[in-house]
């Protein structure tokens, strides 16, 4: 009886170490995703040799006007990841703490709030980014956790639908296509690593930026603060 049970933890254990992380479910398969390439005639240069350093209050004069907006605080924010401020709102995404999207007019007065968190058809499991389009007037969700982007109405946080996407940290959503911006071996693809998937929902469509060894362990920022 024990040998049989040796046995049979031994073949366990071989298996479980035979596995690629290759074959993982959540593995995206990009061999054969076009890869983006940057290519122009003539290179621009950039030049820093006249580049000089300005004070605070220099900095200052170059500014038209401050305007300080108290929020209302009844419902408290507890980290601001990112804000947007459109002609007449502020959204402020707290991704961590509170992990809803705080909704405000220009006045300072809470108007609603984005916390639908949980499993269901209309609520994510969380919230890594956001995106404000004043054209639509949506507001996008990008639960990188569930791999899926959500839309809610500008005008009271009401839910719209719900898309299915890929493995990200951050995202940016321009016309129909998404711009996943990946951490390393976030795609769970044991022979691949790419910053940017370019993807409509969950079909990819372009890869690019292969991260150098010096950025594999690296932490990452959101490049997509700005609409």
């Amino acid at each position: 009886m024990k040998q049989l049970t040796t046995t049979i933890i031994t073949a366990l254990f071989c298996a479980a170490c035979g596995t690629s992380p290759q074959n993982d479910s959540r593995a995206l398969v990009l061999s054969d995703t076009k890869i983006i390439k940057i290519t122009h005639d003539t290179p621009h240069p950039i030049r820093a040799d006249n580049a000089r350093i300005i004070g605070m209050d220099e900095m200052l004069d170059r500014v038209k006007s401050i305007d300080y907006i108290k929020l209302d605080s009844s419902e408290p924010v507890g980290v601001i990841n990112k804000m947007i401020v459109t002609k007449d709102k502020i959204f402020i995404l707290d991704a961590y703490v509170a992990q809803q999207i705080f909704v405000f007019s220009k006045m300072g007065k809470l108007l609603y709030r984005i916390k639908n968190k949980g499993r269901g058809p209309k609520e994510y499991q969380s919230i890594r980014d956001m995106q404000v389009d004043t054209i639509r007037n949506e507001i996008l969700v990008n639960d990188a956790l569930a791999r899926s982007y959500l839309y809610f109405s500008t005008d009271d946080g009401a839910f719209l639908r719900k898309e299915t996407g890929v493995a990200n940290c951050y995202l940016a959503h321009i016309d129909s296509l998404y711009i996943n911006y990946q951490a390393p071996e976030q795609d769970f693809n044991d022979n691949e690593n790419w910053a940017i998937l370019v993807s409509d929902k969950d079909s990819i469509l372009y890869k690019g930026f292969e991260p150098t060894p010096l950025q594999n362990d690296n932490f990452i920022n959101n490049s997509f603060t700005y609409d």
